[in-house]
């Protein structure tokens, strides 16, 4: 679960830094303006002086900077001041990424208690993937008490708002039985809704079920092309799994 949760962090960084609205001010505009020209300390200076009159966006591009070294030193510490300080102003992805740096503990001491916080205010703001990552650490008892009720509810709300890993991790719950009564034929279903949007881990859980006939007849063939798709979606220990899927659906033939 905990490479789940990080990994739902870095796609949760990529995403955030490509839907900033860039037209918010004549000041942000110049700004990424410098950043796309790869200007990053003027760029800095900008976003510097738009976080200073409260620009929400600004304070998080600064914290961008300080997380990926563009234009200063790299520093976990300094981007978590200018996460918070955007969260403060109701940016949900600043929210997002603090609660992500106290999750972490890189750098910064780690605290699940604020990194709880912090999603939940992420979650309260729209953003699905803080809804996720706040039933993760309901889920795990981090930060709070093991409560599969709430992680079940928060899951389900992003899968309804078309959260890959919102649904996966409904998937799960099915499938292990936790909170609810175990159901492979649910199990499988949100697992295929994660799949069908390329979520690696969905993919791998459905080439899982078929390889160790878990709710489905065993169909190694099947088994092995969702671990396929699985590893061409990144997920490494999906290519091992593919592989030996492959070698008993060879053995079975002959």
């Amino acid at each position: 679960m905990r490479n789940s949760i990080t990994k739902v962090i870095l796609i949760g960084l990529v995403l955030l830094l490509s839907i900033i609205d860039l037209g918010a001010s004549p000041l942000l505009e110049k700004a990424n303006q410098e950043r796309e020209k790869l200007n990053h300390t003027k760029a800095n200076e900008l976003y510097m002086m738009s976080c200073m009159i409260q620009e929400k966006e600004g304070c998080f591009n600064i914290g961008s900077s300080y997380f990926k070294g563009l234009g200063v030193k790299a520093s976990r510490v300094k981007a978590l001041e200018y996460f918070k300080l955007s969260c403060e102003y109701k940016y949900n992805g600043g929210c997002l990424i603090a609660g992500s740096i106290y999750d972490d503990g890189i750098e910064v001491k780690q605290d699940f208690v604020q990194a709880l916080n912090y999603y939940k205010l992420s979650c309260a703001y729209g953003y699905d993937v803080g809804c996720v990552n706040v039933g993760n650490l309901y889920h795990g008892g981090r930060g709070t008490k093991i409560d599969y009720k709430k992680a079940y509810e928060l899951y389900a709300k992003a899968c309804t708002n078309e959260s890959t890993n919102g649904c996966a991790s409904l998937g799960n719950m099915y499938e292990k039985g936790e909170y609810v009564e175990i159901d492979y034929k649910k199990a499988f279903s949100y697992y295929e809704m994660a799949c069908n949007k390329d979520l690696p881990r969905g993919c791998a859980r459905l080439g899982v079920m078929y390889a160790e006939e878990i709710g489905v007849e065993q169909d190694y063939s099947k088994a092995y092309q969702y671990l396929d798709k699985a590893c061409g979606l990144g997920l490494k220990r999906a290519c091992r799994d593919s592989k030996v899927v492959l070698a008993r659906d060879v053995t079975e033939v002959n």
